[in-house]
């Protein structure tokens, strides 16, 4: 029965993900001869030792045992060290470290780092030990998060943000271009 519900919730929040998305980033560190290659299954020990090239698509499922990367991953990520060179969108499940560099949309649960992008899009919720993203709208609980532009709430210990249009609850909650740039507890921005 909980396997149910909790399929049930990654479809939902998948479907919820996808529609969510905005134009997507550049497609950078792409191969032109790779353009439009993808798998529905990649099982990576450490890249480059891995059932189809970093340089390819995954929509499906990426198993990685020890550190995997793709361009572009949808639907189910799953590893020690997962690495999205481009866009990932679905669930992203890792020890230690998900890191993607671009665009993000769904849900990252990390061991202890989630990073999405530096300049782009983080839809979705981010749990972990350290969230880290650019422009992000959702949820990010860990004990430090961070974001660039927050359009959403954060909590944990510390709790970061430039810019931030909804809530921080934390020991030290920061909004560096906010009226009131620190406050614990609670922080709120406009």
């Amino acid at each position: 029965m909980k396997l149910r519900h909790f399929l049930t919730a990654a479809v939902t929040v998948f479907s919820l993900s996808a529609a969510t998305l905005k134009a997507a980033p550049p497609d950078f560190n792409r191969d032109p001869d790779s353009a439009g290659k993808f798998t529905p299954f990649q099982l990576a020990f450490a890249t480059p030792m891995q059932i189809v090239p970093e340089n390819w698509d995954v929509m499906g499922l990426r198993l990685n045992l020890i550190y995997g990367s793709n361009h572009n991953v949808t639907f189910l990520d799953i590893g020690l060290l997962n690495h999205t060179i481009n866009r990932q969108t679905g669930i992203q499940i890792g020890g230690i470290w998900n890191g993607v560099e671009g665009e993000m949309s769904g849900i990252q649960v990390g061991g202890i780092i989630n990073s999405a992008g530096n300049t782009y899009m983080m839809s979705g919720i981010q749990v972990g030990s350290i969230n880290l993203a650019g422009d992000a709208t959702g949820l990010q609980v860990g004990v430090f998060n961070s974001a660039n532009s927050m359009q959403g709430m954060q909590i944990g210990v510390v709790n970061n943000a430039d810019n931030l249009q909804g809530a921080q609850i934390g020991l030290i909650n920061l909004i560096t271009a906010g009226p009131i740039p620190f406050m614990p507890v609670l922080n709120v921005g406009f």
